[in-house]
């Protein structure tokens, strides 16, 4: 599972920047060349946690979650998903999910993933409950940022280096 959403996320996934796009080295604090997850974890907190919550209602629910990892995978911002995009997205994100068929999940066959068939598609899954660690059907903004961390640390050894960060930075950081 830790593969296929590192695989999902390495992908393109950028979100239209609200708050403040942040390189290696704001993330990096003490300056080792190494982003630990305390580091991660309160430069994600204090910087990107209320850009995935477009609702503004009692949190981070499963909609604002879909709504977010939608426009992450909508790499050229055109408000639908290409097979190209769904293609990336499932190997990084969704292959323990989702079967691998844009076909199926593209309803209408116009070879545009909107997000209404997106959503139809991935809400009957357990991704968004595999970030919900408490199971309170809300995804506090730690529990947000310790996943993106997890997504981001590809080899497991709980830090990132330059290229993980490489990796991943323009999908999380600007949504």
């Amino acid at each position: 599972m830790k593969n296929l959403i590192l695989s999902i996320f390495s992908l393109i996934i950028p979100f239209a920047i609200i708050g403040q796009n942040k390189t290696f080295s704001d993330f990096d604090k003490d300056g080792d060349g190494l982003v630990e997850r305390y580091e991660f974890v309160d430069v994600f907190t204090n910087n990107y946690v209320d850009d995935w919550d477009n609702t503004d209602d009692a949190g981070l629910d499963d909609e604002d979650f879909y709504n977010a990892n939608y426009e992450m995978i909508n790499i050229d911002d055109n408000n639908y998903i290409d097979e190209t995009e769904w293609a990336t997205s499932y190997d990084y994100f969704y292959g323990d999910y989702l079967y691998n068929d844009y076909d199926l999940y593209d309803t209408d066959g116009d070879g545009q993933l909107e997000f209404i068939e997106y959503y139809d598609a991935i809400y009957d899954s357990d991704y968004f409950m595999s970030w919900d660690v408490d199971n309170d059907g809300y995804l506090d903004q730690y529990e947000l940022a310790y996943a993106v961390f997890d997504n981001w640390d590809i080899n497991n050894n709980l830090v990132l280096n330059r290229s993980e960060y490489n990796s991943f930075d323009r999908y999380y950081l600007e949504i």
